[in-house]
């Protein structure tokens, strides 16, 4: 299995995408993964499209968020519809998130 990237400030780390000790562990590798996603997207914001340096933070923001989908498909969300067989509510906020996703693809 490759590794799932992690950005952590102005360092990437590589983490084993299996052996999760909890769930708790990984929901805050995945806002860490937010965070990263979101603060280089705003950095290409801030140093303008234009130049090279945003391309190679538009490149590196791409890689982690294929990456982060990645670890939500194989992790997150097979824990969640295995839970949501036993919870109505969260069976149709699952739909709900199913459906919007279907929606952003086709965009």
């Amino acid at each position: 299995m490759r590794p799932v990237l992690l950005c952590v400030g102005q360092k990437t780390l590589s983490l084993k995408a299996k052996g999760w000790r909890s769930m708790s562990n990984l929901t805050a590798t995945l806002k860490l993964q937010h965070l990263c996603i979101s603060n280089l997207l705003e950095a290409v914001q801030w140093i303008g499209i234009e130049k090279p340096e945003a391309l190679r933070k538009l490149k590196a923001a791409r890689a982690f968020l294929l990456a982060h989908l990645k670890l939500e498909d194989t992790h997150l969300y097979p824990v969640l519809f295995e839970a949501a067989k036993k919870n109505g509510e969260l069976k149709q906020t699952l739909a709900l998130l199913a459906k919007d996703m279907a929606g952003s693809r086709a965009r």
